[in-house]
């Protein structure tokens, strides 16, 4: 009776056994097979960007002369800079001798004459434009400083003097204006520089 129950035990803990070692064997499966999964992934993964790194290495090989050739019109036109900053300057400062002329042609009254304008001051200093002229009283002068002031080209105008005179039978009024320009934005330094080379 004692053998017979031994050996029940020993064969029931027998079966036990098996049954961990089974699912000891199922887990180390299991876990290979999700390593290898993992690698095959990765192996995939690094293959797609060495792909991709490839595909963008050929783009590259094909596009260089064109970023070359951008690179160097990058240089090109940060070497016109100074001189195109000149240029815009110049223009600049034609434009504004044109706008004060046709200033002139639409201010000065009728029967006012301009007989003499000449202009004050440096290029780099304040100017004024200095116009001399007659008419025939000193309402028109007073027309002629109102309407400059309303162009907004000149900071101020100012009257310097007024004589009257008589030519012939008629009255006349000779005048001095002084028509004030805002200042000009000096050139930067390597517009100046720029000059200075051209000028070499």
């Amino acid at each position: 009776m004692i053998s017979i129950n031994m050996i029940s035990a020993r064969r029931a803990e027998l079966l036990r056994m098996r049954r961990w070692v089974r699912a000891l064997g199922l887990s180390v499966a299991a876990a290979g097979a999700c390593t290898l999964a993992i690698n095959v992934f990765v192996r995939a993964q690094i293959f797609a960007t060495g792909a991709t790194l490839a595909r963008v290495d050929r783009d590259l090989s094909r596009l260089k002369p064109a970023l070359d050739r951008l690179a160097q019109v990058e240089h090109s036109r940060e070497a016109l800079k100074p001189k195109l900053m000149v240029l815009s300057k110049a223009q600049g400062d034609t434009m504004k001798w044109y706008d004060v002329l046709v200033s002139l042609k639409r201010t000065v009254p009728n029967r006012a004459w301009l007989t003499s304008l000449s202009v004050d001051g440096g290029r780099d200093e304040a100017q004024s434009v200095r116009l001399n002229g007659i008419t025939d009283s000193q309402s028109r002068v007073g027309e002629a400083m109102l309407r400059l002031n309303q162009t907004g080209l000149y900071e101020a105008v100012d009257l310097h003097y007024t004589q009257s005179n008589k030519l012939g039978e008629q009255n006349t009024v000779e005048f001095e204006l002084a028509a004030h320009l805002p200042p000009t934005d000096k050139p930067k330094d390597d517009a100046g520089t720029g000059a200075k080379e051209q000028g070499q």
